[in-house]
């Protein structure tokens, strides 16, 4: 082989591969929202031309290269018209879900906080599917420019909440477990080191939920939850950040919240919640699936902090 036709394979198989690192990013990521339709169709039509043009010579390495080159550009289009069909289609269940959620907070919810939280539209809700086929760096992405729309210094209570509508979960066991081994994923991904303020060892009482270097106390939720407080109309996990109960506290109103929370609770399920406590008394882990435990109770994870 000339050396001429070397460098004209060489830069073929280059110019082949170049939208793998793409092809591979829109799979774990599940987003294109980066990505051009456009260049990517012209870039088919012209690896396509090329291909008849290398037909037309009978010259394989141009076939081979462009015919490759075709194909995964192909496939890349597909990838995005799958992503946008999907979006399309699940724009106005997306709204529904969300309705629905607003719906059970205001309809006398006994937390005043959630509800205020809805009266003053500062809730961000992300609806995911399902907890076994969600991608971890989705909800860290949505959480962290959740993050970063928070003002620290702001008085308002804010929080995230992720929806999965397509699951079921008969027993509060089965809701646990897959709470906890999705918590365990989105620590395993997390790239940022636990946060300073809270403790990583699930049984301290000084244990909060580290995500992106934030602590957030969770609340998962569900249709068969035995609380009628955490009996939401689709399973979702409640994300609220531990700074903003500090703020509740500074101002002097953590414990007028809580208790009018707590006797609202009372009067909505006939019986005091026994997995209530504050923070520092017990590990908040306990409270976490909403289903009731004993002080045996170990979680089924373990958390380090990088």
């Amino acid at each position: 082989m000339e050396p001429s036709e070397i460098i004209g394979t060489l830069a073929g198989i280059f110019t082949t591969i170049a939208v793998i690192p793409q092809i591979f990013k829109a799979i774990r990521t599940d987003k294109v929202d980066d990505i051009s339709p456009l260049f990517f169709s012209t870039l088919v039509l012209g690896v396509g031309l090329w291909t008849v043009y290398g037909i037309l010579k009978c010259d394989w390495p141009i076939i081979i290269t462009n015919g490759i080159s075709f194909m995964l550009n192909l496939t890349m289009i597909g990838i995005y018209l799958k992503n946008k069909f999907y979006e399309i289609s699940t724009f106005d269940n997306t709204i529904t879900i969300e309705e629905m959620v607003r719906d059970f907070i205001l309809d006398d919810h006994p937390c005043v906080m959630a509800q205020s939280l809805v009266a003053n539209d500062n809730l961000t809700i992300h609806n995911y599917g399902n907890f076994e086929t969600v991608t971890i760096p989705h909800i860290l992405e949505d959480l962290n420019n959740y993050l970063k729309d928070i003002d620290d210094d702001s008085k308002k209570f804010q929080t995230f909440i992720a929806v999965f509508e397509d699951d079921e979960f008969e027993t509060e066991l089965a809701f646990e477990k897959a709470l906890w081994k999705l918590l365990y994923q989105l620590h395993k991904e997390d790239y940022c080191k636990w946060d300073k303020s809270t403790d990583s060892d699930v049984s301290s009482s000084n244990f909060s939920m580290s995500i992106l270097g934030n602590s957030f106390y969770i609340l998962g939720m569900h249709p068969n939850a035995s609380r009628k407080a955490r009996s939401s109309p689709v399973p979702m996990i409640v994300f609220n950040l531990h700074n903003q109960f500090e703020i509740l506290r500074k101002s002097n109103r953590y414990t007028r919240v809580r208790d009018l929370i707590r006797s609202r609770d009372k009067e909505y399920q006939g019986s005091i919640n026994p997995m209530l406590e504050d923070f520092g008394t017990n590990s908040e882990a306990r409270q976490y699936s909403g289903r009731a435990v004993d002080n045996k109770w170990k979680c089924p994870y373990q958390f380090d902090t990088k």
